[in-house]
C-alpha cells in the first residue's frame, strides 16, 4: 500500500501540473483512504466471499446471499428464509424512490429468522444482515420524514 502512495504522489510530482497543495490533497486522501480499508480488514470484512457492496444515494451497506448449496445444517431454512426477506426489502428499495422499504411484518419476519440464527447457530455471523437492515430501516424513517410523516420510534417496531 506504501509504494503504491508513493508512486502515485511522485507521479503527480513529476507530471508538474499538480501544486504542493493538490499534492498535500492527494496525500491526505490517500491516508484517509487506506485507513478506511485498514479498519474495513480489522473487522473482517473481507474474509466472507458472500458478501457484496450495493449503493443507494451514495451510500454503501453490505448485501450478504449465501448460495443455496452452501446452506446446510441447522437453521438453513432460516438463513434462507432471512436472506429472502432482505432481498425482498432490496428490490423495495430499487423500485420506489418513495415507498416503504421494509413494512413491520417483515421486519418481524426478519426479526424472528434471526433469533431463530442465533439460537441454532451462534457462530453464523449475522453481522452483514444487520447492517443491511439498519440500512433499510433508516431509509424508510427518511422517507417518512421525507413525506412529513413522524418516523416510527425504535420501541414501535416489531421485535
Amino acid at each position: 500500500m506504501k509504494k503504491l502512495l508513493r508512486s502515485s504522489l511522485l507521479l503527480l510530482l513529476f507530471s508538474g501540473a499538480a501544486s504542493a497543495a493538490q499534492a498535500q490533497a492527494v496525500l491526505v486522501n490517500g491516508l484517509a483512504t487506506l485507513f478506511r480499508v485498514g479498519v474495513t480488514a480489522a473487522h473482517g470484512d473481507y474474509g466472507d466471499k458472500t458478501v457484496t457492496t450495493a449503493t443507494y444515494r451514495d451510500q454503501e451497506f453490505p448485501v450478504k446471499r449465501t448460495p443455496a448449496e452452501q446452506l446446510t445444517g441447522e437453521a438453513a431454512d432460516q438463513i434462507g428464509l432471512l436472506e429472502a426477506q432482505l432481498e425482498q426489502c432490496h428490490q423495495a428499495l430499487a423500485a420506489s424512490a418513495t415507498g416503504p422499504v421494509c413494512p413491520a411484518s417483515q421486519l418481524a419476519t426478519i426479526k424472528a429468522a434471526q433469533a431463530v440464527i442465533a439460537a441454532a447457530r451462534p457462530n453464523w455471523s449475522q453481522k452483514f444482515y444487520k447492517r443491511e437492515l439498519a440500512f433499510y430501516q433508516a431509509e424508510d424513517a427518511r422517507r417518512l420524514l421525507a413525506a412529513g410523516q413522524a418516523a416510527p420510534t425504535p420501541d414501535a417496531a416489531p421485535k
